[in-house]
């Protein structure tokens, strides 16, 4: 989206280049939506951005759960199940 705002925006300006800087009413849409498109184009790219600090985030929490106090891991990479400890028995 926003390569195609880019685009669309430097053949409007090339083309008003090539009149000799003359009135282009004809344009004056077509620059809009380019210009709609760059700024939605931006926005995309902030919201993903964020939106994968966020997800950097959870998944950081996740990890710091699965763990209990001493270290040990409670939960396998590839299984979603919970590891028990091993049974202490008493004497």
């Amino acid at each position: 989206m926003l390569l195609a705002g880019i685009s669309i925006d430097a053949s409007v300006l090339w083309r008003w280049l090539a009149n000799h800087r003359s009135t282009q009413d004809d344009t004056i849409h077509i620059a809009f939506a380019a210009t709609l498109l760059i700024v939605l184009g931006i926005n995309i790219v902030f919201s993903s951005f964020l939106l994968s600090m966020f997800a950097a985030h959870q998944r950081e929490h996740l990890t710091d759960e699965s763990r209990d106090p001493q270290g040990a891991r409670l939960v396998r990479e590839t299984d979603s199940r919970p590891v028990l400890p091993p049974a202490v028995t008493r004497r």
